[in-house]
């Protein structure tokens, strides 16, 4: 386990604990690790970036028919007309990207119902013959498949693959350069991660390429704690030298967010269990980076 720790003073801190291969070699700070649902924040970045390019007009595509603006309220079936359907009229109308990335469509997590060399589209396709398990905005309930469905919409609207938009536009401007979302490049790297059951027989790593296609948006990242330390969690005011966001554009990001039993959901993080937090009220996407640096 790699850990590490960035005050508000910004001093940073790195611990770690285990071995990383069967032979003995150690943990360190700059050991390659798949990050699983931590990937999550990155494709809700990845939608603001997208969002800010239309606003500016950097789009490399078209609108679909009918769509004027693109942000966080923006509807799925318009976003992917003739694709987005789920098995009730009235969330396959309201449903917006808040509702995918708060996880409260009301649809479980239905993972046995894709393999791994199926397409975020094939998902997309098929969730309209899933059953919920919740009314639509009832209850927080985790889902995997609409994060790959934000990914999906990320790569409509950019016009490339999610994985090498979320490199060219997130980790290169970040220096993040030990992190990817492609394994076959860092699966031979003397710093990647061996893996292990609970008995200690060493298995593969569990994401080939195809699969790390379609989880990527839900947990594709493969990175290190100081990639994620020093360039990810120093964004937007907290050190980065090159910031993938515009400084006005961020404060214009509006979100809601769903409360559940004390803790608040928003944008694919936890972001707050604390009633007095400002997250709590809604706010822009700095709040919400000022809430959870402050109060991790």
């Amino acid at each position: 386990m790699s850990v590490g720790i960035l005050s508000p003073s910004g001093e940073v801190e790195f611990g770690a604990w285990g071995n990383r291969t069967e032979t003995g070699e150690k943990v360190a700070s700059d050991t390659i690790f798949g990050v699983a649902s931590l990937s999550k924040g990155f494709l809700s970045a990845s939608l603001g970036i997208l969002m800010q390019d239309f606003a500016e007009g950097k789009n490399t595509t078209a609108f679909p028919q009918g769509v004027k603006e693109f942000n966080w309220e923006t509807k799925m079936r318009d976003l992917l007309p003739g694709e987005w359907k789920t098995e009730d009229e009235f969330s396959t109308n309201k449903a917006d990207l808040t509702d995918l990335l708060s996880h409260t469509t009301g649809l479980p997590a239905h993972d046995a119902s894709y393999s791994p060399d199926e397409s975020p589209r094939d998902l997309v396709l098929r969730m309209r013959n899933l059953r919920a398990a919740y009314e639509f905005r009832q209850r927080f309930e985790y889902n995997n498949q609409m994060f790959i469905t934000g990914s999906y919409v990320v790569s409509k609207l950019s016009g490339m693959e999610y994985r090498d938009f979320v490199e060219k536009r997130i980790m290169l401007p970040l220096n993040m350069s030990s992190s990817t979302m492609h394994p076959d490049r860092v699966s031979k790297s003397d710093r990647f991660s061996q893996t292990w059951t609970p008995s200690g027989r060493r298995i593969p790593f569990f994401m080939d390429e195809q699969m790390a296609k379609l989880i990527a948006g839900a947990g594709g990242v493969i990175s290190t704690a100081e990639d994620l330390l020093l360039s990810w969690l120093r964004v937007d005011g907290y050190g980065a030298d090159h910031t993938p966001f515009d400084e006005d554009s961020i404060n214009d990001w509006k979100v809601t967010f769903m409360e559940e039993n004390g803790k608040v959901v928003g944008l694919g993080f936890f972001v707050a269990e604390n009633e007095s937090w400002r997250a709590k009220e809604g706010g822009s996407v700095r709040d919400i980076a000022d809430v959870w640096f402050d109060k991790i």
